[in-house]
């Protein structure tokens, strides 16, 4: 189950950031951005509650909402990596860190 916290975190993002308002519906693209990223949410919860202490715990801030979705879904996969590494018994556990919303590529920049 999803963790109220992690919905009310992206909620709260979003309204400080601008991207949300109580009085001024979502542009169409932004909306649908929204959209998704509840919809990923909801499929891999446990992703979800990951990615909101990752978020709140490391401050990060988003340009915008196609960003945050972006992000999301590379943590996502940056997890399934994680996960199948210390499932591996290769010696050492690798973890979340301020990098895990990053690709490779924008590590290496």
């Amino acid at each position: 189950m999803l963790k109220t916290g992690a919905i009310a975190l992206l909620s709260t993002s979003l309204l400080a950031y601008g991207y949300l308002s109580y009085t001024t519906p979502l542009a169409i693209t932004e909306d649908q951005h929204f959209s998704e990223i509840q919809a990923i949410m909801s499929k891999h919860p446990k992703v979800a509650n990951q990615f909101g202490d990752f978020v709140a715990s490391h401050n990060k801030n988003y340009k915008d909402v196609a960003e945050m979705k972006q992000k999301l879904l590379t943590f996502k996969e940056n997890m399934e990596h994680i996960d199948n590494h210390d499932e591996s018994n290769s010696g050492f556990k690798v973890g979340v860190n301020m990098f895990s919303d990053m690709t490779e590529e924008e590590f290496v920049e």
